[in-house]
């Protein structure tokens, strides 16, 4: 139930986000030559951006499709690029991948890119690897570490009264793989890499 509220949500807001970029557009038409277009420039540059979170949070929080389903790659890999383009993070996920996934999966793999960029203080770059075994996400930075906190979050080890917003992205993630029976592992050395597996039996 949340998950179908959470694409009713993003798909009403992005109605009226899309309107104003048009509105936006038509305005621009409208105004003299020369005129400073800055404001402009940063009133596009925010309703586009507010589309792309919108786009991104649905797939990753939502239930896009509806339940049950199975969701193109490349939906996903295209609300990633667009969420993370101009941000402190390169996101490097390479065209080779199966081309639909179930969405539970689909779910997972985002929120999995969420808190390793979560883990990268200073930005940094965004690997990602998906097979028919496994997915695979490697973030690479200065001071790239998942805090202890966030290790007992995702591993279900936090009690759900001490939740915060500090671990909440660990906890669901670490939900979203329990709910679905994958087995979840963490790689690191605390200094430079953060690597998140989720080992599949995709049919």
């Amino acid at each position: 139930m949340a998950s179908l509220l959470v694409s009713r949500i993003c798909h009403d807001l992005a109605a009226p986000a899309g309107a104003v970029n048009n509105g936006l557009e038509l305005l621009r038409d409208e105004l003299p030559e020369g005129a400073d277009l800055t404001s402009m420039d940063l009133l596009e540059f925010s309703a586009t951006e507010t589309l792309h979170r919108l786009l991104f949070f649905r797939l990753a929080f939502g239930a896009a499709g509806g339940l049950g389903v199975k969701i193109p790659v490349s939906d996903a890999k295209s609300a990633a690029m667009k969420f993370f383009d101009g941000r402190k993070v390169d996101l490097d996920w390479p065209a080779k991948s199966p081309q639909n996934l179930p969405q539970p999966i689909i779910k997972l793999l985002l929120n999995m890119i969420l808190l390793v960029v979560e883990s990268l203080p200073r930005g940094g770059d965004v690997g990602v690897e998906i097979s028919v075994e496994a997915l695979k996400v490697t973030g690479a930075g200065v001071g790239a570490a998942l805090a202890p906190d966030r290790q007992d979050a995702l591993a279900g080890k936090t009690p759900e009264d001490q939740v915060n917003a500090q671990v909440i992205q660990a906890f669901y993630t670490g939900e979203l793989a329990r709910t679905t029976g994958i087995s979840m592992d963490i790689q690191g050395d605390g200094t430079s890499f953060v690597t998140l597996g989720a080992t599949l039996a995709l049919s």
